[in-house]
């Protein structure tokens, strides 16, 4: 993993097809909540991927789906 410390995007074998944001702001807080879901095409074997999230707590842990036809990351 120490390879991918550093990096702002995805690697070339994770291709990004559609990502769903969900923004909810607390303008009085000055803070936010959301979600992303993320459609992947990986396109050749790896053992992991790494996800970015620079200043951001991921509260739970996010959940990983995985089908063959379609990759799917989401955090919440």
């Amino acid at each position: 993993m120490e390879q991918f410390k550093g990096q702002p995007r995805l690697p070339k074998f994770a291709v990004p097809k559609r990502y769903d944001v969900t923004l909810k702001p607390d303008l009085s807080a000055c803070k936010f909540a959301g979600s992303v879901a993320i459609d992947l095409d990986i396109v050749s074997d790896t053992a992991f991927i790494v996800l970015n999230a620079a200043d951001l707590a991921v509260t739970p842990p996010p959940p990983l789906s995985l089908t063959k036809a379609r990759p799917r990351f989401s955090s919440l």
